[in-house]
């Protein structure tokens, strides 16, 4: 019971992370009608309700939610947007997907140790250590 409980959890972390960032770039892109994002990105309108950030449909598979992230990316060149937008918007993008990615695959605790040594190691290297 408790190992699934944790699986739940875990599926709902990366869902609603994976609602809450599609919406602020349906926002900033001025795609906020389910309507006229599916039609932007070429899918089902069903498929982007079930992205509601306050109530994520847990039937979205992982593999759907990338695939629109990639949609995103794929049409950032034929925006209307300056070549310095649409760079910011390809990192911004990129960013969130990783955020996704993370909610759902955990870091391996090794290389979590691994940066906070090389954080601390930065730190102490710059006399900004605060220990």
């Amino acid at each position: 019971m408790n190992g699934e409980l944790k699986t739940a959890r875990s599926n709902s972390l990366w869902l609603v992370t994976a609602a809450d960032l599609i919406y602020k770039i349906r926002v900033r892109w001025k795609l906020t009608s389910d309507l006229s994002f599916s039609q932007k990105l070429h899918i089902n309108p069903r498929t982007v309700a079930k992205l509601n950030r306050f109530h994520p449909d847990s039937s979205l598979k992982f593999e759907t939610v990338m695939g629109i992230f990639r949609s995103l990316l794929l049409i950032i060149p034929i925006q209307e947007w300056s070549a310095s937008r649409n760079t910011e918007e390809y990192r911004m993008i990129h960013d969130d997907m990783m955020a996704v990615v993370n909610a759902r695959i955990p870091v391996p605790k090794g290389i979590r140790e691994d940066i906070a040594d090389a954080i601390e190691k930065e730190q102490y290297l710059s006399g900004n250590d605060i220990t």
